[in-house]
C-alpha cells in the first residue's frame, strides 16, 4: 500500500465515525475502535487488491510493497483466516457477522435468537482467541502501519 492509500483508509474511517457518530456504540476505548476499524480497512483493501491482481494477471498487487512486505501480508491474512476458521461455528458466525458485516451486538442478538450477553461473551472469546493467534505478529504489524503512513 502507498501511503497515500493509508492515508485514505484512515480518512475513511473517520469519515465513517462521523457519519454514524449518532447511532455509533464503542464497547471498547476509541483508540481501540480506531485501530481495529483501520486494521479492518486495510485488510479488505488487501483482499480487493488480492482480487484485482488475480483476474489482470499481475503477480504484484501491491503497487510499491516489495515481495517481502507482500509475502508478510498475505501470511497474515492467511493467519487472520485460519484463526477465524478455528473458531467454533457459533462463535464464528458471531464474529463475522459483527466484523465483516458491521452489525452491532443487539443487531446480531435479533438476527440469531440469542441474548446481547451471549453475543458479548462469544466476541471476547473470538477476540482473545485473535489476539493470542497474532500474537507474534502485532509488531510487526504495528510496523508496517507506521512505515506506510
Amino acid at each position: 500500500m502507498t501511503k497515500n492509500e493509508t492515508k485514505d483508509i484512515v480518512q475513511s474511517v473517520f469519515m465513517d465515525l462521523w457519519q454514524d457518530r449518532n447511532k455509533l456504540i464503542i464497547h471498547t476505548s476509541i483508540k481501540a475502535y480506531l485501530y481495529k476499524a483501520v486494521y479492518f480497512k486495510c485488510m479488505n483493501k488487501i483482499k480487493h487488491a488480492q482480487v484485482v491482481a488475480k483476474y489482470e494477471n499481475n503477480p504484484s498487487y501491491a503497487e510499491n510493497a516489495s515481495t517481502s512486505d507482500t509475502l508478510i501480508i498475505q501470511e497474515i491474512a492467511d493467519k487472520i483466516s485460519e484463526t477465524i476458521e478455528s473458531l467454533p461455528e457459533q462463535c464464528r458466525k458471531i464474529f463475522s457477522m459483527s466484523r465483516m458485516e458491521g452489525l452491532r451486538y443487539n443487531e446480531i442478538a435479533e438476527k440469531l435468537n440469542l441474548s446481547p450477553k451471549t453475543i458479548e461473551n462469544q466476541m471476547g472469546k473470538a477476540l482473545k482467541t485473535m489476539r493470542v493467534a497474532l500474537a507474534e505478529y502485532i509488531q510487526i504489524i504495528a510496523f508496517m502501519i507506521i512505515t506506510y503512513l
